[in-house]
């Protein structure tokens, strides 16, 4: 370990450093950690490297001694999985989050945020951006993920796909998400979708989805259509299609 102090900024680093938790090992890996203090002495920038991060670790010490600042940064999902090659970097004001960019590789990722109604395993990709933009690569091989905004139920992928680029604006967030592949028990399909959520709070989410999808289980696909069909709609597939097989569909939202 080096810890050093020079000019208002505070670091530390270390090297071959080996965590074990249960059953749980760390490889040995590197890290370093930056904080850059205002002419008040207070926080002003974050800075974060790390070859490698157990967030199930991460998270429970996060829990235990930083709940009420996990709080204030916004983030209330619980996170799983493996990040490498880590980088973060945080501009602070007054104790406020101003801005923060990220990049890191990760495997077997989870998301649980029970408010969002999002719970998500088995993720494995890249992340790339800021609070402004940026963009996500996935791929999900045997998971399974809640996604309530979007779908009725649970999907279970045997394979998933997609490049996500999000950006923000005085309107609000767009998410646009294409190349997304999916492979299930029922069926197969591919899509580009766009997401707008606008800064306004009496404006819902807007969604734009293309998609071409074939089934052998056309009753097993119906839990997993997005919520956007009116509900009326899919009680009547639910009720009215026993069974079945589609080769090609074409859908547009």
């Amino acid at each position: 370990f080096d810890l050093s102090q020079q000019d208002g900024d505070w670091s530390i680093s270390g090297r071959d450093l080996v965590l074990r938790r249960e059953n749980q090992r760390w490889p040995a890996g590197s890290f370093s950690a930056r904080l850059s203090l205002d002419d008040n002495r207070k926080p002003e920038a974050i800075g974060l490297d790390a070859s490698f991060v157990n967030l199930d670790n991460l998270m429970s010490l996060a829990k235990a001694f930083a709940s009420s600042q996990l709080k204030s940064f916004g983030i209330n999902a619980w996170l799983g999985g493996e990040l490498r090659d880590l980088r973060i970097r945080a501009d602070l004001k007054d104790g406020a989050l101003e801005g923060l960019s990220a990049s890191a590789e990760f495997q077997d990722l989870s998301i649980i945020d029970a408010d969002l109604g999002i719970d998500i395993d088995g993720l494995s990709g890249s992340v790339d951006g800021s609070l402004e933009k940026g963009q996500i690569a996935l791929e999900i091989y045997d998971g399974r993920f809640v996604v309530e905004p979007l779908f009725r139920g649970p999907v279970n992928a045997d394979f998933l796909k997609a490049l996500f680029v999000w950006r923000t604006s005085q309107e609000g967030l767009t998410i646009l998400g294409s190349g997304i592949e999916l492979q299930t028990p029922y069926g197969s399909g591919s899509a580009d979708l766009s997401l707008f959520q606008s800064e306004s709070v009496d404006k819902g989410l807007v969604i734009d989805l293309s998609a071409t999808a074939s089934s052998e289980d056309v009753r097993g696909v119906i839990p997993n259509l997005p919520i956007q069909i009116p509900t009326v709609v899919l009680d009547w597939l639910e009720t009215a299609i026993v069974a079945g097989e589609v080769e090609l569909s074409l859908i547009h939202i």
